[in-house]
């Protein structure tokens, strides 16, 4: 059984929890915690805490694929904003959550208190509605915004049985400037903890198995990855410690 197969077999195992129960853990007031590591970690991770909670399924469905297209201004305002550790910064997505077929414009804004507030817009409404609602929250033009790099990945998104606590985990991670050329981060899983707290189970269960936080980006690694502008050595550490993770995974498939 390969590591996909376990993974797959270990989420059959758990409960399943629908995406309007889910909504209840979909806090848009939050502290982003998030914990890189090596693909191939995750089936036993997830083995030690399946019991703990609940995962979201969707027509029978537990790896969720997902796509993402960032915008920025023509002289990436916000991209040197994260670089620069800017506070009160936001970041512009279109969303497309390929299961249900459902895409939102969506603002993430970071406060100076680290906290992080989405917003988002169905959509499918007039371009008029839509430039209203980022320009409100944002101060800024949607018209002055464009499209800079896509992404795509599979999702797990997780449910805590007693306290109100939502987990997503990303893996097979692209990225690409067209949407035609893609670049993969293969080997990598990406655990983020999207609530108020994270003193529960999985939280728990990586810093015991030495996996600990760690800054990353998806809207960042696909500039850098694209080849666009960037602060080069600001991110050397990160990508230093993405292919030792590449490693360990082709390593370990090799035994």
């Amino acid at each position: 059984m390969n590591q996909l197969e376990r993974i797959e077999k270990i989420l059959l195992e758990m409960t399943p929890i629908s995406l309007e129960e889910i909504a209840g853990c979909a806090f848009t007031d939050r502290v982003d915690t998030k914990f890189v590591f090596p693909a191939h970690r995750l089936a036993d991770v997830l083995a030690l805490v399946k019991d703990e909670y609940a995962v979201l399924s969707i027509d029978g469905k537990q790896l969720l694929p997902y796509s993402t297209l960032y915008f920025d201004t023509f002289d990436f305002q916000l991209q040197r904003w994260h670089e620069n550790g800017k506070a009160n910064r936001f970041k512009l997505r279109q969303r497309h959550y390929e299961q249900t077929q459902q895409a939102f414009l969506e603002l993430k804004y970071k406060t100076n208190q680290g906290k992080t507030v989405k917003h988002r817009i169905d959509n499918n409404v007039e371009d008029s509605q839509k430039a209203d609602f980022f320009n409100s929250i944002s101060g800024f033009k949607l018209g002055n915004m464009q499209a800079h790099s896509y992404n795509r990945f599979s999702r797990i998104t997780l449910a805590h049985h007693a306290h109100s606590a939502r987990i997503t985990i990303d893996v097979d991670m692209r990225f690409s400037s067209d949407a035609e050329h893609w670049h993969a981060l293969e080997g990598i899983c990406i655990a983020e903890f999207k609530t108020p707290t994270h003193r529960h189970a999985l939280f728990e269960t990586l810093k015991q198995h030495q996996i600990y936080p760690l800054g990353f980006s998806k809207f960042i690694v696909g500039m850098y990855l694209n080849g666009m502008p960037a602060k080069l050595n600001r991110y050397k550490p990160l990508f230093k410690q993405l292919k030792n993770m590449q490693a360990s995974t082709v390593q370990q498939k090799a035994v």
